[in-house]
């Protein structure tokens, strides 16, 4: 929600299941025809780029098998 305070576009992505849960936020990137996947670690303060997918390879889900 903090995210969202400042990116109202950002979305939190759950994937994984019990201990491998995480959270991917995703941004939206170069008026919407991009998507930067991320990881971030508050208590760290950091934040990973994962990937950056155009709007259609990222609306074909694909990318959710590379967390399972």
């Amino acid at each position: 929600m903090d995210i969202r305070r400042t990116y109202p576009a950002a979305d939190g992505v759950a994937l994984g299941k019990g201990r491998n849960k995480l959270v991917i936020t995703v941004f939206n990137a170069g008026g919407n025809d991009y998507r930067l996947l991320t990881r971030i670690s508050f208590a760290k303060q950091l934040l990973q780029i994962e990937q950056v997918l155009t709007h259609a390879e990222y609306s074909k889900n694909k990318w959710k098998h590379r967390y399972e």
